[in-house]
């Protein structure tokens, strides 16, 4: 019977702030759509997919997943390489569609991240709950920090689990409206878990709304110790399920540190995690330290401040709970301080990073100022997003033009990479080598053995990226003065930076790379 009563005051309640609504959106209207499209539309621009090509780990993940291996190693990602195969499927060696799924699963998420505010905000009878879900989507659409999941195909676990994790949350929030919405949730929930491991959250959110909740006297203990349980079951037989099939509940690359106990390195990355969270990357360490510092000082008397005044809400303190638990995924792993790479690791948790910057903000401001400073906050981040968006389209384009002079018809006994490009700012070339992309990209090119002699990261954007090829009969003197060929017969030997290698003009050939070209040398 008090559960009955609670959902009645409950649905009142929204009834309440629906009405709140229609009286404050015609004012706004106009303003709110138009900010909406602006950003929509800058965000299209600076995310056209076919700015962007294949990266690093594409040439791996997108062939195997073609081939219907779904689980492949110890990675449990089955829904993320379906994904994969489907785009594969569509589009074939296109980087465009791959770029366009990826483009379109981060409007998505901009627009269940509004319903999971505003069912976050309505159920704890926020204040202006139609204005911060909705600056909070805009804000989300614009983030700085989510690059690597939207420029990068394989960087698409970060989004994707977020999906889910997203729609999971929904559900649960709404779980007394109908009693579907707990099975929608706990479906979702797994759908996320054979995505990407950032969803393992999930039950320590549901833990954090059912507790507070009852902590509140809003909901009945017993039934919300009934949803968690089922919660925690599901994501029991996930690892049950995992080690049936992997013979591994995880694996080093997820959770080394914690099982290795090292301390030292798991406070450095939950540190760096919370840091890039709010703040982009800098190319100094000590300026990044000094940032953090500053950030934690000003968050702390912005805390006190507010407790003060008594504006702290049971939200705010939610939320800050949810964020310090959202970190705590990839927190063996850290986050790059110097560039993106690794953004996706904090994809999931900018999620509660941003509801809490719109909540504080909304706290501390008047509603004029509150507006102004989320606009000039979306500028901010805009900048930044598109700065990143010039790093991949960068890295693209060295890697397609490189793949593309290689993809000729010729039989070759030995293939050596000089300068192989490793990354550029964070957005990875052929980190992992290039043979992946030749046997995926170049099939016309026929060799026996590929031999990389160094690798090389770009440190600067050329505007125009050079493809020579010089003939080894001719003989090579010097090159930028690192490249010399003692003579020119049938076997040369090439001297490079202290390493020497047998060279056989017509049999050979060597690719060289630089910060503003790519000579082939046959």
């Amino acid at each position: 019977m008090k559960s009955t009563e609670d959902s009645i005051r409950f649905m009142s309640s929204q009834r309440t702030e629906r009405l709140n609504y229609k009286s404050d959106l015609p004012d706004n209207k106009k303003i709110w759509i138009a900010i909406s499209l602006a950003a929509l539309v800058f965000f299209l621009i600076i995310a056209n997919p076919s700015k962007y090509y294949f990266l690093n780990d594409d040439f791996g993940l997108i062939p195997i997943s073609a081939e219907k291996h779904f689980i492949h190693g110890y990675f449990f990602r089955l829904l993320f390489n379906i994904s994969l195969w489907f785009d594969h499927l569509i589009w074939g060696r296109t980087a465009l569609g791959y770029h366009l799924t990826n483009v379109i699963i981060h409007i998505v998420n901009s627009i269940l991240l509004f319903l999971f505010a505003q069912s976050l905000f309505i159920l704890y009878h926020d204040n202006n709950t139609l204005l911060k879900s909705w600056l909070a989507s805009v804000l989300f659409l614009l983030y700085a920090f989510h690059s690597e999941s939207i420029f990068w195909i394989a960087g698409r676990g970060g989004s994707l689990s977020s999906l889910f994790f997203l729609s999971a949350g929904i559900c649960y929030l709404k779980r007394d409206h109908r009693r579907l919405n707990i099975f929608l949730s706990v479906f979702f929930f797994i759908c996320g878990l054979f995505v990407y491991e950032s969803v393992w959250i999930f039950p320590f959110f549901c833990f954090a709304i059912s507790a507070t909740d009852v902590l509140t006297k809003k909901k009945d203990r017993k039934r919300e110790s009934r949803y968690i349980i089922f919660v925690i079951s599901a994501f029991l037989f996930y690892f049950i399920y995992r080690r049936m099939i992997t013979g591994k509940l995880s694996t080093d690359y997820e959770l080394g540190s914690i099982v290795h106990l090292n301390v030292s390195a798991l406070f450095y990355n939950y540190n760096t995690l919370i840091a890039r969270s709010f703040l982009p990357p800098m190319a100094s360490s000590k300026l990044f330290l000094a940032s953090y510092l500053l950030g934690i000082a000003v968050s702390l008397v912005i805390l006190f401040a507010l407790i003060k005044k008594r504006k702290m809400n049971v939200l705010t303190w939610l939320l800050i709970i949810c964020f310090m638990i959202s970190i705590l995924p990839p927190v063996s792993l850290g986050i790059d301080t110097h560039d993106t790479e690794s953004e996706r690791f904090i994809y999931l948790s900018s999620i509660f990073a941003i509801l809490l910057i719109i909540e504080v903000l909304s706290l501390l401001l008047n509603a004029r100022k509150f507006f102004i400073c989320s606009i000039l906050l979306m500028i901010a981040h805009g900048f930044y997003l598109f700065q990143s968006a010039l790093v991949y389209r960068f890295s693209g384009s060295i890697t397609r033009k490189s793949l593309e002079f290689i993809n000729q018809k010729q039989e070759l006994e030995n293939i050596y990479l000089v300068n192989l490009p490793s990354q550029y700012k964070g957005a990875l070339m052929f980190r992992s080598g290039l043979t992946g992309a030749i046997q995926w990209i170049c099939t016309d090119c026929k060799y026996g053995h590929l031999v990389t002699l160094n690798a090389h990261e770009f440190t600067k954007r050329k505007k125009t990226f050079q493809l020579l090829e010089l003939k080894g009969e001719r003989g090579i003197k010097s090159m930028n003065g690192k490249l010399i060929v003692d003579s020119a017969g049938s076997n040369s030997k090439i001297e490079l930076s202290h390493v020497s290698f047998s060279f056989r003009p017509g049999k050979d050939m060597i690719l060289y790379w630089t910060d503003s070209s790519l000579v082939k040398i046959k």
